[in-house]
C-alpha cells in the first residue's frame, strides 16, 4: 500500500473512531484514536492479532490497577507498583506489545481517582472501538495480485540473465565471475521483495488460504541457492573442451525457455541426454582435462537438481496460468 494511501487510512479510521467514542459520551475519546493508530496494521492478521492481544491485556491491566488502587491509592507511586507487576506478566503472556497503551487507559484512573465499573467500562469501550475500527478499515485492502503477477515475471527475467551469462562463460573461460555473482544477487533481492508481498498478501486473506505466490518463492530461492554452489564449480574452469559446448547449449536452451509454466520435464530429458553423452566420451587426455570434465560433471550434476526443484513444484500442482 502506497504511502499516501495508508495516511489517508490511518486519518479517517482514527477520526471515525473518536467521533463515535464522543457521540456515546466516553471520557478521553481522543485516546480511541491512538488505539485505532496503533492497531491499523498492514495485514489484516496483524491487525486482528494486535486487536486480541490489547483486549487480554485491557482485562489483565484493569484487574491488577483495580486491586492496587483500591489498597494504596491512586498516588503516583501506586502507578509504578502496577507497572513493577504488569509488565513482567506481560512479557510471560507475550502481551508486551499491549504495554504502553493500556498503561495510559490505567492512567485514567489515576486522574479520576477513580476504578468504578464507569470507568472500567470506559476504558474497555475505548479499546473495542479503537481496535474494531481498525478491523473494519482493513478489510479493505489493494489488490497484489497485479504487483505479484508482475514480480514472477521479474524473477525469471533475471533467472535467464544468470542462465545466459553461465552459457557465456562456459564458452569463454575468461568471462567475468563477479558480473555472473552480482546477477545471482539481484536474483535474491527480487526473491525476497517477492516474498514478503507474497507473505502480505498471504495474511490478508479471510475466506479461503491460498500460499501458491509463498510456495512460488521458496521453489525460486532453492533453485537460486543451486546456481550459487554451479558458480563456485564454474569458476575453476579454465579450460574449452567439447563437453563446456554441450552444456553450455543446455543452459542456453534454458534461458530460451525459463518460464513459470514450463514444468522443466523436457529440459530433464535433455539432461539425461546429456549424462549420457558425457560417459560415452573420450577419456581425458591430461590433468587439466580431467579436473575440467570433473567439474562440468559436478555443474551438470547441479544443474539436474535446479530442474528437479521446479519440476517437482509442477507436479504438486502448485502452478498456476495467469
Amino acid at each position: 500500500m502506497s504511502l499516501g494511501l495508508r495516511t489517508i487510512k490511518i486519518t479517517l479510521a482514527a477520526t471515525i473512531a473518536i467521533y463515535i467514542a464522543q457521540f456515546i459520551g466516553l471520557e478521553n475519546s481522543l485516546a480511541t484514536g491512538i488505539i485505532t493508530i496503533l492497531t491499523l496494521l498492514d495485514t489484516r492478521k496483524a491487525s486482528r492479532q494486535i486487536s486480541l492481544t490489547y483486549l487480554i491485556a485491557t482485562v489483565l491491566a484493569f484487574a491488577i490497577a483495580t486491586v492496587i488502587f483500591l489498597i494504596f491509592g491512586f498516588q503516583v507511586w501506586a502507578f509504578g507498583l502496577y507497572l513493577l507487576i504488569f509488565i513482567p506478566v506481560a512479557y510471560r503472556m507475550n502481551l508486551q506489545a499491549a504495554i504502553a497503551p493500556i498503561s495510559v487507559l490505567v492512567t485514567h484512573f489515576v486522574i479520576a481517582e477513580s476504578v468504578s465499573w464507569q470507568w472500567q467500562l470506559n476504558g474497555v469501550l475505548i479499546m473495542v472501538i479503537g481496535a474494531g475500527m481498525a478491523i473494519l478499515f482493513n478489510l479493505w485492502m489493494p489488490n497484489q495480485k497485479p504487483k505479484l503477477k508482475k514480480g514472477i515475471k521479474e524473477i525469471e527475467e533475471n533467472f535467464r540473465v544468470v542462465l545466459e551469462l553461465i552459457n557465456q562463460r562456459l564458452l569463454e573461460n575468461d568471462f567475468d565471475i563477479p558480473l555472473i555473482r552480482a546477477e545471482v544477487e539481484h536474483v535474491d533481492t527480487s526473491i525476497e521483495d517477492f516474498r514478503q508481498l507474497a507473505l502480505s498478501e498471504y495474511e490478508n486473506q479471510i475466506f479461503t488460504k491460498d500460499d501458491y505466490f509463498i510456495r512460488y518463492a521458496q521453489m525460486r530461492s532453492r533453485q537460486a541457492d543451486v546456481l550459487k554452489r554451479m558458480i563456485d564449480s564454474l569458476q575453476h574452469i579454465s579450460l574449452r573442451t567439447e563437453q563446456n559446448t554441450t552444456l553450455a547449449n543446455m543452459f542456453k536452451l534454458t534461458s530460451d525457455e525459463f518460464a513459470q509454466t514450463n514444468s522443466g520435464k523436457g529440459l530433464l530429458e535433455s539432461i539425461s541426454e546429456l549424462y549420457s553423452y558425457y560417459r560415452s566420451s573420450d577419456l581425458p587426455k591430461n590433468r587439466e582435462e580431467f579436473e575440467t570434465r570433473a567439474l562440468l560433471y559436478h555443474i551438470l550434476i547441479e544443474f539436474e537438481r535446479f530442474l528437479e526443484i521446479k519440476h517437482k513444484f509442477y507436479l504438486d500442482k502448485h502452478i498456476r496460468k495467469f
